[in-house]
């Protein structure tokens, strides 16, 4: 069975790995929809980011439907 989410513990060891391909430079955190869970994609931007790592977010803003709750969402 296919799991819904990365875990964690693969997540972290797919970051670890990268960091060893020097042409790499982004990691980009995509889906379905990565905001779905934030858990993961906080852990995964943090600990790329302390590798060096560039990251970026695709993400269809569901959460966002209006500027206040986009801005509770990020700052969150």
């Amino acid at each position: 069975m296919i799991p819904e989410v990365l875990p964690i513990d693969v997540l972290k060891k797919v970051i670890n790995e990268t960091y060893y391909v020097p042409s790499i430079h982004v990691i980009v955190f995509t889906g379905g929809e990565p905001t779905l869970h934030p858990k993961h994609l906080r852990f995964g931007i943090k600990y790329a980011s302390e590798k060096g790592f560039i990251t970026r977010l695709v993400t269809n803003a569901w959460w966002a439907r209006t500027y206040d709750r986009a801005k509770e969402s990020l700052v969150s």
